[in-house]
């Protein structure tokens, strides 16, 4: 969705942000606001 609405805005009309929430308070009963997502899942290495 989020794709969607970057390549495309004056087709996506949904806020991604409010989509997000309602996900966050169907399976996790917490809101969006409250999670600190992270977009890697890469991990420093030891040095």
């Amino acid at each position: 969705m989020l794709l969607a609405k970057s390549f495309h805005p004056e087709r996506c009309s949904w806020d991604v942000t409010s989509e997000a929430d309602s996900i966050y308070q169907r399976f996790y009963g917490v809101p969006f606001e409250k999670i600190h997502p992270t977009r890697s899942f890469i991990k420093e290495s030891a040095s």
